[in-house]
């Protein structure tokens, strides 16, 4: 059964990211009888969950600067989150040449720190989903050699931990080419280009 929420004002839609993907996110505007426009929004997200808000603006005048601000604020972090995605090969060259750093010092390398770390938040059960097909049941388990792997379909791949909050699957899609994972809520990580989702169990 669908769970609908109203509130009176917009609230900040992370608080309630733990719903799973946003299915629907609309915005339509109303004038009310005492004449104040308001700003309504409607939220469903793939669980069933389902947020209404209507915020009350003021004049015309009024919503005209609030919706366009509100667009720009919007625009900007989003340039300033793509500007940040296109470092990721300098944050990936300083990892690596922190982690050679000390193993040339004969101590643990990052790899193995952050395995040590962050194992436990990864082993055991999981699914994958590619693209649009559904979700797949896979394993993140740990093999013989220390290695963390994800196995699902036929493959198996090994897991790096670069962090708790992005890994890498090595030799994935093909061999010589790997996928890169981003924490984007509990449990679940996903690549950039949306094609790749590992759901933790």
């Amino acid at each position: 059964m669908k769970r609908i929420i109203f509130f009176l004002a917009l609230l900040p839609y992370f608080a309630i990211a733990q719903n799973g993907d946003m299915t629907r996110d609309s915005i339509s505007i109303s004038l009310g009888a005492d004449s104040v426009y308001y700003v309504n929004r409607w939220v469903s997200y793939e669980d069933g969950y389902e947020l209404a808000s209507k915020q009350p603006i003021g004049d015309s005048a009024q919503l005209v600067s609030y919706l366009t601000g509100k667009e720009v604020d919007a625009i900007r972090q989003h340039t300033y989150n793509a500007v940040q995605t296109m470092q990721k090969g300098r944050v990936i060259a300083e990892w690596q040449d922190v982690n050679a750093a000390l193993k040339d010092v004969e101590l643990p390398g990052l790899d193995t720190l952050m395995q040590a770390l962050f194992e436990g938040q990864f082993l055991g059960d999981a699914n994958v989903k590619i693209g649009t097909a559904a979700f797949i049941p896979a394993d993140v388990v740990k093999n013989a050699a220390g290695n963390i792997r994800l196995l699902f379909r036929s493959g198996g791949y090994r897991v790096l931990l670069y962090a708790d909050t992005m890994i890498r699957i090595v030799g994935y899609p093909v061999a010589g080419q790997n996928t890169d994972l981003y924490k984007v809520r509990e449990r679940v990580f996903r690549n950039v280009e949306n094609t790749f989702t590992l759901r933790l169990k």
